[in-house]
């Protein structure tokens, strides 16, 4: 992720409320897969994993702030962490080609 594209997420974030949080987390977690994209298509295996590892992470907070006492929760969590496992996975069968 460029300097400038992190400056601007921050800057999101502080003045976001908590449902904005989420929403940023997200689009975080979807700039790194562009990322990781990116560099395996520049044949770059050390940013991918780095980019790889870094939407990993933000899926893991996503899990994280799940509240599960409700159908939607459950099942948005469970949305996640099928990303997280599949998301792992791929990185994983990607580096070892």
């Amino acid at each position: 992720m460029t300097n400038e594209k992190k400056q601007e997420f921050t800057l999101r974030i502080t003045q976001a409320n908590k449902s904005q949080l989420i929403v940023l987390l997200y689009e975080i977690f979807l700039q790194y897969m562009e990322d990781a994209k990116d560099a395996l298509a520049d044949g770059q295996k050390d940013a991918f994993h780095r980019s790889m590892e870094k939407s990993i992470d933000c899926l893991r907070e996503l899990t994280d702030s799940v509240q599960e006492k409700n159908e939607l929760g459950r099942t948005v969590l469970g949305l996640y962490l099928y990303a997280v496992s599949y998301t792992h996975l791929r990185a994983h069968e990607t580096l070892a080609n």
